[in-house]
């Protein structure tokens, strides 16, 4: 959205325009089934396209990285695999940094 503010006083004028984007909410889902039935089959973060410089990190319960994206998005969402095997059914942990200083941890469980 795009706005103007013009003001003047006597023969004296002045405008200035401002264009302001509003950014969804990112919202992390706790849990997804990549089981192949075309529900949830991916980790889902909606909201983050609006922020291309984010960073996603997924962590096994020992703390071993087991999924990395930067510039994460459709193209490049978590399908449940860890190097082209399943991943257990489990908890896991990630870390999301958006790019603008903002990041957000928590649990994610990963159900077949």
């Amino acid at each position: 959205t795009t706005y103007t503010l013009a003001a003047g006083a006597g023969h004296c004028a002045d405008q200035s325009t401002v264009t302001v984007t509003v950014l969804r909410r990112v919202r992390i889902p706790n849990a997804f089934t990549p089981n192949a039935d075309n529900n949830d089959d991916t980790w889902q973060i909606a909201g983050i396209e609006d922020y291309p410089n984010n960073h996603v990190l997924v962590f096994n319960r020992w703390g071993q990285k087991v999924f990395e994206a930067a510039g994460y998005g459709r193209s490049t969402e978590w399908n449940g695999t860890i190097n082209g095997e399943a991943a257990p059914i489990a908890t896991y942990y990630y870390v999301v940094t958006l790019g603008n200083g903002k990041s957000y941890t928590g649990p994610l469980t990963v159900v077949h």
